[in-house]
Parts: C-alpha cells; sequence; structure tokens
C-alpha cells in the first residue's frame, strides 16, 4: 500500500495534476499537511479532472507525525544535501529496497513547492529518496516529482508481474513451438536442416511474436488449426 504525502503545497494546480496522477498509476491515499490552498478549488478540480474523488477523499493533518502514524516505512524526497540529507536510495534503485515489503504501508512524502521539506521534517522519515536531475536545474516541479515516483512503483510491480509470468511463458513458448514445427514438416520447409536447427528457428520466431502467454495460446491454436486441416485433406 502506498501514500502519498504532501506537506504544506501551496499550488492547487499541483494538487489536481497529482490526484490524476495517482488515479492513473493505481494508487487512491492522499495525505495533506496543513495545505497553504484549498484543495478542492476550481483549479484543482480542473486539472484532477476524474480523479476528484481522490481530493475529495484526502486527509488533512496538521502535522507530519499525524500522516505518517501507520507508515511501516517512509521515504522523504528531497534533493538537497547536508548533515541529515544524504541520499540513501536513487529513485532507479528502489525496486531493491522494496523487495519483499510488498504488504507494508509506504509513505512517499514531498515538501513545500519553494522549499521543499525542512530538515526535521527529512529527520521524521526511515529513508531519504532522490530523484536523479540534472546539477544545472535539479529542482522539479512537485507533480512532476510525484508522478514520477509513482511511475516507478508502477514500474517495479509491472516486471515484478512479468517475472512471475515467464516460466509459463516458456512453457507455452515450448508447446506453440512444438505445433508450429508438426505443420512445418507436413509442409515439407526446412527439408535438409537439422533438427536442432529447425527448434532453434521455430523457438526464435515464436518467442519473438509472443508478447506473453496469450499471444503464444493464438500462435499454438492457429498451427493446430492449420494442421487438422492438413491432415484432414491428406484423408480425403
Amino acid at each position: 500500500m502506498v501514500r502519498i504525502i504532501l506537506v504544506e503545497p501551496e499550488g492547487p494546480e499541483n494538487l489536481g495534476m497529482i490526484a490524476r496522477a495517482m488515479a492513473n498509476m493505481g494508487h487512491k491515499e492522499l495525505y495533506v499537511v496543513s495545505p497553504a490552498c484549498d484543495i478542492l478549488s476550481s483549479p484543482s478540480l480542473k486539472y484532477a479532472l476524474h480523479a476528484r474523488g481522490i481530493l475529495e477523499n484526502a486527509i488533512i493533518v496538521s502535522a507530519l507525525e499525524d500522516a505518517l502514524l501507520d507508515c511501516d516505512i517512509s521515504f522523504a524526497l528531497t534533493r538537497r544535501q547536508g548533515q541529515y540529507r544524504q541520499p540513501d536510495v536513487y529513485l532507479p534503485e528502489l525496486g531493491n529496497i522494496l523487495t519483499g515489503l510488498e504488504a507494508r504501508k509506504l509513505g512517499f512524502i514531498f515538501g513545500r513547492e519553494r522549499n521543499g521539506l525542512l530538515a526535521e521534517e527529512v529527520m521524521l522519515c526511515d529513508m531519504i529518496l532522490t530523484i536523479p536531475s540534472s546539477s544545472d536545474y535539479p529542482s522539479l516541479n512537485l507533480a512532476q516529482a510525484v508522478m514520477l515516483v509513482l511511475y516507478e512503483l508502477m514500474r517495479i510491480s509491472f516486471n515484478s508481474m512479468r517475472k512471475s509470468q515467464k516460466p509459463r511463458l516458456d512453457e507455452q513458448i515450448e508447446k506453440t513451438s512444438i505445433s508450429v514445427k508438426k505443420v512445418l514438416r507436413e509442409l515439407g520447409y526446412y527439408k535438409g536442416l537439422g533438427d536442432d536447427k529447425v527448434d532453434f528457428i521455430v523457438r526464435k520466431a515464436v518467442s519473438r511474436a509472443s508478447a506473453n502467454r496469450k499471444a503464444a495460446v493464438r500462435i499454438e491454436n492457429l498451427f493446430s488449426h492449420i494442421l487438422s486441416r492438413i491432415k484432414s485433406t491428406e484423408d480425403v
């Protein structure tokens, strides 16, 4: 579970864009610490578009400690460095930190548009998360920073899902390759080539055509149908 925590946000447009980004990436839990603007103003709702429900259900608290109460791990987003601001993790490395923590409540804390998080606020968090950016102009817009973090979380989840599906996909590619080879042998393709060479050519082609298990199944069904038609023609 992910909680987005905004500390004293000033721009209603940013709030709207953040709500929309959260909806896009599948997250709903928004905490706002002492907002410096009306989170349900016309600009906020305009930029939120169909994600206004996230703003309407946002929890407003007066102190960051209240927003962090039930977070298992909290990440302070900051680009500035100092005695208590050394980055613990950069955004592209976040997946390594989150391995095995899928069931934990994760809080991501973003500071004010003008001056970010105060040192004492950073010290309340478990880790400092930094988004790499140009040294010439490192400061990111608040809504953009939130979107980058949410996208990285989505990417981590997507990659994890793909890894869990890979054994099933490999098994289906093997089954599909067998169906394709049967058809090609019936049609007299690849005459003179050894079985190992044919296996390599077919599996490579099937792998490239199979973005996922469903695609591999479709290909297998197609070639199974072709083979049955060939067999039925031979029996006539």
